[in-house]
């Protein structure tokens, strides 16, 4: 009787012992999760003028330009009147799912019929005899329908920029260009599929008026800027 005894808690301790080592057995088959991370690159669609009128404008006469819708029509064009550099207000379009840095590297330098004109790096003082032009791009948001924007904030006075900015709205042009690309704004998402977000920019600056050799035609000066554009790292 004993003996019975002392087998059932044998066997019992046994059951209990195999199930508790069951229970924290290691799966034959795990679940296993796997994926394979790729970049996803999003398309960029920017559309930016090629090319347009630009004059230097000494004696600050009425100079008409074309601009946007107006470009066919002289009646309709915009009439600029004093300004020394005279142009149209360029306009560049996003239609990209994202915000863009706009980056420029801009150069401008004398037509090869006339190496002695003068470029100079910053606005001409009223004393200045030799002739002499000086040319920045602004850039800025602006309002308005195609053909008629304008800008939101009426561009200033040209202000050099401080040595850490990393920013340049007005950038002054050079015969020297820039090495690399520079940020001159940043131009939003598009609003839809259908309408393009939009930044603009337009030459201005001054010129010597009263210099000892008269303008003349072949005065003439040849402005570069190569455009890129990347996603900006805020796109808030």
């Amino acid at each position: 009787m004993k003996t019975k005894k002392f087998l059932s808690m044998v066997l019992a301790l046994a059951m209990i012992f195999t199930l508790c080592v069951s229970a924290f057995a290691e799966d034959p088959d795990p679940n296993e999760f796997k994926a394979t991370a790729t970049v996803k690159i999003p398309s960029i669609s920017v559309t930016v003028p090629a090319t347009a009128p630009l004059f230097i404008n000494p004696m600050g006469f009425e100079v008409k330009i074309a601009d946007g819708s107006a470009a066919g029509s002289e009646d309709e064009a915009n009439t600029k009147t004093s300004s020394k550099i005279v142009s149209p207000l360029f306009i560049i379009k996003n239609a990209s799912p994202m915000k863009l840095d706009v980056n420029v590297i801009g150069s401008v330098t004398p037509d090869s019929t006339n190496k002695a004109l003068a470029i100079a790096t910053a606005p001409i003082a009223a004393d200045d005899t030799k002739n002499s032009v000086f040319i920045y791009a602004q850039f800025g948001a602006v309002n308005g329908d195609d053909g008629e924007e304008t800008f939101a904030t009426a561009p200033g006075t040209y202000t050099a920029p401080q040595d850490t900015a990393t920013t340049f709205p007005q950038l002054a042009l050079t015969t020297k260009a820039p090495t690399k690309p520079v940020n001159v704004g940043t131009i939003l998402k598009a609003t839809d599929d259908t309408t393009p977000s939009k930044l603009g920019f337009q030459f201005l600056g001054g010129c010597t008026a009263n210099p000892k050799a008269d303008w003349n035609a072949g005065d003439k000066v040849d402005v570069s800027m190569i455009f890129s554009f990347k996603p900006s790292a805020d796109q808030s």
